[in-house]
Order: structure tokens, then C-alpha cells, then sequence
């Protein structure tokens, strides 16, 4: 199945897109967004923030703001994952809204695989450090890509590192709020934030 987009897309349709590409490679969820056709919105409850995505046999379709022909519109917050949605539609559509609700849960990463697939492809943009050690503190484990001599050491749980090293937010972002730390140059950080942007907004 193909993600497309409409011309010009917003930040949070090139975010969801990426998002969706990267579910879409695992067969399961594939599978479950052939079974789940029809068309839905996402809702900001803190600002005018919305997407559209249609799911046809070709795939999913993004586009900016709320479509009055979507089936059902769930009002969340896009900055706090946690925070309980509110559906629209719910009583009239409330199996597609469940398949919707099991689309929205995307796969979990494997943060090793994801450090090195950000290694492998990114190794060779400009003024990234020469390496990168990673630790799950959660997991008690660690892993090295690149040179050993003076990484990037950065350290949290599983799932944050998961997040970061797949594109799912900025570094930046994660070392402002606490979930993960360790010992850099800020330089090495800028540039690494810089990729983990562009990852998350699909140029990569």
C-alpha cells in the first residue's frame, strides 16, 4: 500500500505520513489498513491542528483539516498521547471507529534497528559526530554504530530512544523534557536534532 499526500502538506500530515509508511512495512498492520477503508479526521483540542486520511485498497491518503464526509473525527491531543479522545460518530460508525482506534496504535520500534537504520542513512550528513552509543535503561543494554573513539552517548528508556531514533521527535525535544540524557558536544546534538526532524517530517 502507498501513503500519499495532498500537494503541499502541513507539518502534521508529513508527520502521520511518515508514521504510516513506517507501520505500513510490518505485514500485520498492512493487513489491518487494507480491512479498514473509509475515511476519518483527527481533531487538535488545543488549536485549529487537523488531518484527514482516506483508506482506499491503494492506501492511505493525508490532507489537512476536518472533511464533513469523514466517518468519524477523534478530538485529541497531539502533545500528550496519554490524554483520552473524544469521538465523534462514535454511535453511528462504532466498528470502523475500533478499527481506526487499532490503526492508531502503531507498532512498536525496535530502538537498536532504528539507531542503525538512522546510522546507515544519515552517517554522511554534514557535521554528525562520528559516532553513537546508545543504552536502554529499561533493557540494560547498549549499542555502538560508528566510531568508538568520542560517540554521542545518550541513554533513556527503551521506548524513548525508540521514538527519537526513529524519527518520532527531535532530540532536541527529548533531552529538554527529561527522557533522555547523556554526554555530548551540543554541536553533535543541533545536528542530530536537525536529522531527527527532518526524519520526522518525511525528508529524509
Amino acid at each position: 500500500m502507498l501513503v500519499t499526500t495532498e500537494d503541499d502538506p502541513t507539518p502534521l500530515v508529513r508527520i502521520f505520513a511518515t508514521k504510516f509508511k513506517a507501520a505500513l512495512l510490518q505485514p500485520d498492520y498492512a493487513a489491518l489498513m487494507s480491512k479498514s477503508q473509509g475515511k476519518f479526521s483527527l481533531q487538535s483540542k488545543k488549536d485549529p491542528q487537523a488531518i484527514t486520511v482516506a483508506v482506499n485498497a491503494a492506501g492511505p491518503h493525508l490532507s489537512s483539516g476536518v472533511d464533513q464526509a469523514s466517518d468519524i473525527v477523534i478530538h485529541v491531543d497531539f502533545t500528550n498521547p496519554n490524554a483520552a479522545p473524544k469521538v465523534k460518530g462514535l454511535l453511528r460508525h462504532p466498528l470502523y471507529a475500533i478499527a481506526v482506534g487499532k490503526l492508531l496504535e502503531f507498532p512498536e520500534i525496535n530502538w537498536a534497528d532504528a539507531l542503525k537504520r538512522l546510522w546507515d542513512q544519515h552517517k554522511n550528513f554534514p557535521g554528525m559526530p562520528d559516532g553513537i552509543t546508545a543504552k536502554s535503561t529499561d533493557e540494560d543494554r547498549q549499542l555502538s554504530v560508528g566510531s568508538s573513539t568520542e560517540p554521542v552517548y545518550l541513554e533513556g528508556k527503551s521506548a524513548d530512544l525508540a521514538e527519537v531514533f526513529s524519527g518520532g521527535s527531535p532530540l532536541l525535544q527529548l533531552l529538554f523534557e527529561g527522557k533522555l540524557r547523556g554526554h555530548y558536544h551540543f554541536q553533535h546534538i543541533v545536528v542530530l536534532s536537525d536529522v531527527t526532524l527532518q526524519m520526522m517530517l518525511g525528508e529524509d
